[in-house]
């Protein structure tokens, strides 16, 4: 299996699809005609699992049971990098107003009677605005289902987790390897990032805490 990393790391086409075709026979099981799927930064898997698109701040993805998805970014500026990274091919500003532009998009779909599944951590102020732009739409919560979902993994997935592990591992045995007493932590952190040659993706986020020994009295 070929793995993807050029321009960015991503899954297969093929993947995308059965990710696509799993999450539409769940939704179909629900009677939902579209999910409303939230991520921001902090929690950007949500969208990550069907648009590729780490979230670098608040998303929200329409995600019809028919039809072309669409992705909405808060910032303007995050769009052409979006655009890039991205499996889907509509990805647009969503405007000073995430959630009204989200709303808009449910009704020009013709699906604003219809029944909605909200997935990720949406705020309660989306919520409520949500609920005053779709007066008569049923809005549910999916976030369980499609979570549940995620955790069964493809063999694509299997092969990716392989190789985040092996990159761990070269991480932590860069870290492991002799170095100067009292040094300060920038330069472990210098040293774990050294472990992964300029060939490998980049990490998303890490980690690296220490503590101070107290010494003690001979």
């Amino acid at each position: 299996m070929t793995i993807i990393t050029h321009p960015f790391p991503r899954f297969s086409e093929e993947e995308y699809t059965r990710r696509s075709s799993v999450v539409r026979a769940l939704m179909q099981e629900a009677n939902l005609s579209a999910l409303l799927v939230f991520s921001t930064i902090s929690s950007p898997y949500e969208v990550a699992y069907l648009a590729n698109f780490p979230s670098t701040w608040e998303t929200i993805l329409v995600f019809p049971l028919e039809g072309l998805p669409t992705l909405l970014l808060e910032l303007y500026n995050h769009v052409p990098n979006a655009r890039q990274m991205a499996s889907l091919a509509d990805v647009r500003w969503g405007g000073p107003d995430l959630a009204e532009s989200a709303a808009r998009n449910v009704r020009e779909r013709g699906l604003a009677q219809s029944t909605l599944g909200l997935v990720g951590k949406i705020p309660f102020q989306y919520y409520e605005q949500l609920r005053g732009e779709l007066p008569q739409a049923v809005l549910v919560d999916f976030t369980g289902a499609y979570r549940q979902l995620r955790l069964v993994k493809s063999e694509e997935e299997i092969a990716f987790q392989r190789l985040g592990t092996q990159l761990s591992d070269r991480a932590i045995e860069a870290l492991e390897r002799p170095g100067e007493r009292g040094c300060a932590d920038h330069r472990d952190q210098c040293a774990v990032l050294s472990g992964l040659s300029r060939t490998d993706p980049a990490p998303f986020c890490h980690w690296l805490i220490t503590h101070a020994r107290i010494p003690t009295a001979v």
